[in-house]
Parts: C-alpha cells; sequence; structure tokens
C-alpha cells in the first residue's frame, strides 16, 4: 500500500492525514481480482493515511451517506459525516478472495497506542487533528459494529496503516499476519541460519515500536530460537534500548556519529553506514568468536 498510498508520495508540506486516502490501495485489489487474483497478501506500513482503509474499501464498491443521503468521501476528516453504510455494491468476487495482511504493529484501531495518536503525528497531524481523527475513526467504527455487527476496534493490527488494517479486516475479511513471519516464511530461514555465528539486521529509526512486531525483532527472536544473536544497526536510538535488549537483541549501533541534520544524515547514508560496519568489525574481532556474544556475561 506504500507504493499507492504512501508518504513517499508526497512532500513533506504535502502531508495532510485529514485528507489523504488509501482509495489507491482499493484500485490496486480491484485490478489483482479482476486478473483472477484469490489469495492476495497486503503489505500495510509506511502510509499517508488516517481514512481507517474506507478509501480502499469505496474503490471496491462500498458506499457510505450522510444523513442526507448524500455520497461521503472517504478521508480522515469526512468519517464524522456518515450515518449509512452500505455494502451492497462492493465486488462479489472478494467473497472468494483470501486477503492477507502483512503487518508489522499490533497496534489497536482507538486509544493511546491506536492509529491517530501513535502515527498520526508522522504523517503530519498537529495535536487538533489528532484529536480529530481519533473521533472520526471512532464514530465510523462504532457505525460499523451497530450496522454489519462486525467489531474489530481492538484487534491486534488494526490501528496500523492509519486503520487500513481495521477496513481490510471489516470489509475484506482480511486475516492480519506477522509481515516479517512472512517475509521469513518464504526466505526459509532456518535453512539460511545454518552454520551461522551472527545475525545483522537494521532499521531507519528504532524505539520502543519496534518491540510491537516490527522487522527487527521478528529477525532477533527467530534467530535466538537457533541460538544465534542478533544485532542491529540504525540510523538512530530514540528509547527503550535495555526493553530491545531484554526482547532478544544484543547490540545496537547507530550509525550517526555526531550532531547533523537529517537530510544530512539521508546524504551520507551510505558513508556512514559504511563507517559503522567497519567499527563492528574491529570489535568482532577482539572476541575468540562470534558466537561469544551470545552469552550472558559478555
Amino acid at each position: 500500500m506504500a507504493r499507492a498510498s504512501g508518504l513517499k508520495l508526497l512532500k513533506s508540506s504535502e502531508r495532510n492525514p485529514l485528507v489523504t486516502t488509501t482509495y489507491g490501495t482499493g484500485q490496486l485489489i480491484r485490478a489483482a481480482v479482476n486478473a483472477g487474483a484469490r489469495n492476495v497478501i497486503i503489505g500495510i506500513g509506511g502510509s499517508a493515511t488516517n481514512d481507517g482503509g474506507v478509501g480502499c474499501a469505496l474503490a471496491l464498491g462500498l458506499r457510505i451517506e450522510d444523513e442526507n443521503g448524500r455520497p461521503v468521501q472517504g478521508q480522515g476528516a469526512a468519517l464524522r459525516h456518515v450515518s449509512r453504510i452500505d455494502t451492497s455494491g462492493m465486488m462479489p468476487e472478494l467473497g472468494e478472495v483470501e486477503v492477507l495482511v502483512a503487518c508489522d504493529v499490533d497496534n489497536p484501531l482507538l486509544g493511546p497506542r491506536g492509529a491517530s495518536t501513535v502515527f498520526g503525528p508522522q504523517k503530519g497531524a498537529s495535536p487538533a487533528d489528532v484529536q480529530e481523527l481519533e473521533a472520526n475513526l471512532a464514530h465510523f467504527y462504532g457505525l460499523v459494529s451497530d450496522t454489519l455487527a462486525i467489531d474489530v476496534r481492538e484487534r491486534p493490527g488494526a490501528g496500523a496503516a492509519g486503520g487500513l488494517g481495521a477496513g481490510l479486516m471489516a470489509f475484506l475479511n482480511g486475516q492480519p499476519k506477522s509481515g516479517i513471519d512472512l517475509v521469513l516464511e518464504y526466505l526459509d530461514l532456518p535453512r539460511r541460519l545454518a552454520g551461522v555465528d551472527l545475525v545483522i539486521t537494521a532499521e531507519g529509526s528504532m524505539d520502543l515500536q519496534t518491540l510491537g512486531g516490527k522487522g527487527p525483532m521478528g529477525i532477533a527472536r527467530r534467530a535466538l530460537e537457533y541460538g544465534v544473536p542478533t544485532i542491529a544497526v540504525v540510523g538512530s536510538l530514540r528509547e527503550g534500548e535495555e526493553q530491545l535488549y531484554e526482547a532478544g537483541l544484543k547490540a545496537i549501533f547507530p550509525i550517526v556519529a555526531g550532531p547533523m541534520s537529517l537530510e544530512e544524515a539521508m546524504a551520507r547514508g551510505g558513508e556512514l553506514l559504511e563507517a559503522t560496519a567497519a567499527r563492528i568489525g574491529r570489535l568482532l574481532s577482539l572476541a575468540p568468536s562470534v558466537s561469544a556474544m551470545a552469552k550472558p556475561d559478555r
């Protein structure tokens, strides 16, 4: 969905989750289903949206109306106007489609860990916008619960991608799956770990959100099951270092060596990564074996 409804498609000045929509993601699903796909994996994350996945559902035939019977656009700011939900026009083929929702966070739709509060500011939402988006999602998905007898508000992953997780669960019977688990299953990680002494993973900005099921922790936990330690190379380390170690990572190495702007760090990313890798290599050369790093007393 990031390629159709993602932050990377916008300039910083264009970010506004009150008006962005997942409609393009719905168009991709429609095209896949029309082409004959009956097993669909939707990677959600990196979104510029906070529309609860309503735009996606509209592209697939959902109709939403206000109290006067007028169509409502599927944008975060508009959801408060919805008084009627009609799923009768949705693609009938969707009933034959298995939808897997590849998601690396377990956030619910609403509340302090919900879509608007946690991810809204990353997409350009002000504190007032966050409150509005939260109220609008609560209104709409309360109506979904009352009208369709489907309540996804507390389901893990419902808050991912601005609530797209909730929309896929509610309107496409989407089944959430750990994105990293799907990838590692495809890669046959156990076979690749045979004879390996150390796993190195990476993340742009590592913090407490990483613990919510994101890729680096998924890799670290899976590798630990096979007795292989994992270290992480990151653009920045914001918070939660000790919790990350307790969860399975053995060491974390930020690549930014001194004060610099985000723009400079991005421009020098390759250089900074290479220098950090060299420092890690020097450290590993001091150990009798890399596997010794996994021992608690080291």
